[in-house]
């Protein structure tokens, strides 16, 4: 749901009143057109929504604007990226508590930060995005109506980790939206929204891997069979193979072990268990509002990677390498979409390793609010290309930049 079509944001009514336009607007959630209703004017929530051309050409004979954000001046982002980050403190430990009773394990809250807590933290922010966006519509047209799906249509349960971040920015990201914006738009647009029962065509990616990384992943495993070393790489994104097998050779024997996770796994999606979910349902705080929503919607949209499938990918990556004598763990790539990784990581923290994140990026300490870059400090030594702006903070060469000094 990004991108800004700049002809048709000229539009934008950040200045516009109730006076000057038809308050009765259909608010359009989505890009998905077939869903609008023309009739009385199209209020579009965002840019998304005009992404495809085909939908430019539908609103040149309607009357329509473009909702107010609500995160202007850009101020107000920085409270709510404060305010998402509180409410993930708070959230952590109470579903670190569910989460080992339902799966009858008592791993402590590093386990389940490294797991399941780059999901958790940016669900949080999207469901507030979409919330504030809403509420902010309503706030200057409150005559708004709209579609929603029902509620059974709303579980937003993904495979895993990176199924969902196709979902929620991808090709078919309206269809995903659409169901959190569903949930939204019912919970504060109580007498406007219209149900109606759509057919949602979803299908999860596939982990593909071509055999370029089939056989770097083999070559690296080569060396494993002369070392045990306690310190573990994977997913070193800007390593290629040569360099990390000199490296390799360098540290010499015992020095490193080079161990490459695939994401995910390549199965048919398990039954979804209502038993689970309820099991790590969260009593609501009081009051309604945005809480009682992010609540109530998390045991329906936890990926299956730590429900239905914890089982089977945490016994997958205790096949690959055990954690015994795993002193450091350390990615570049690892620790947000690979979820293979991230069960061998957990577990190896678990058992008192240091974890340490690569920068694979040029956005670190420029952003001033990411939540991939949230989750990279928190680990326990964060390898950068040259910043140090924290005692954890270790500069070092980036080998992705160090090729380009030599073209």
């Amino acid at each position: 749901m990004c991108g800004r079509p700049w002809a048709f944001v000229q539009q934008e009514i950040s200045c516009l009143s109730s006076n000057t336009v038809s308050n009765n607007y259909y608010l359009a959630t989505t890009g998905l057109s077939e869903l609008w209703d023309t009739q009385d004017g199209v209020l579009l929530l965002g840019p998304w929504c005009t992404t495809d051309k085909a939908n430019i050409e539908i609103l040149k004979g309607v009357q329509s604007a473009l909702a107010p954000s609500p995160w202007k001046p850009a101020g107000k982002i920085e409270a709510a990226t404060d305010y998402c980050q509180s409410v993930y403190e708070q959230l952590l430990p109470a579903l670190q508590a569910r989460l080992n009773a339902v799966h009858g394990v008592d791993y402590p809250e590093k386990y389940w930060r490294i797991l399941v807590g780059p999901w958790l933290l940016h669900y949080v922010g999207v469901l507030y995005d979409r919330y504030a966006r809403v509420q902010h519509a309503l706030k200057t047209f409150p005559d708004l109506h709209t579609n929603v799906l029902p509620a059974g249509k709303c579980r937003l349960a993904t495979l895993d980790i990176y199924d969902y971040f196709d979902k929620i920015s991808g090709p078919d990201a309206d269809r995903y939206n659409l169901r959190i914006l569903s949930l939204v738009c019912a919970e504060l647009c109580h007498s406007y929204p219209v149900e109606g029962d759509y057919a949602l065509k979803e299908k999860p990616r596939k982990h593909s891997t071509n055999w370029k990384h089939r056989l770097y992943n083999w070559t690296l495993r080569l060396p494993e069979a002369f070392s045990n070393s306690g310190l573990v790489l994977s997913n070193m994104v800007h390593l290629r193979p040569h360099e990390a097998l000199l490296l390799q050779l360098r540290a010499g024997l015992g020095g490193l072990r080079f161990i490459n996770f695939e994401r995910g796994l390549d199965s048919p999606a398990p039954a979804y268990s209502d038993e689970l979910r309820e099991g790590i349902r969260l009593d609501a705080p009081e009051g309604g509002g945005f809480l009682s929503l992010l609540y109530g919607s998390i045991p329906h949209a936890m990926p299956m990677s730590y429900l239905e499938n914890f089982n089977a990918l945490r016994q997958r990556s205790a096949s690959v390498k055990n954690t015994r004598g795993v002193r450091m763990v350390g990615s570049s790539e690892g620790w947000c979409l690979n979820e293979g990784f991230k069960f061998f990581a957990a577990r190896a923290a678990a058992d008192g390793a240091l974890t340490a994140e690569f920068q694979h990026g040029g956005g670190y300490e420029i952003l001033r609010n990411s939540t991939i870059e949230t989750i990279c400090k928190e680990k326990d030594l964060m390898y950068t290309w040259g910043q140090k702006e924290r005692e954890k903070d270790r500069p070092l060469p980036s080998p992705h930049l160090s090729r380009l000094m030599d073209t």
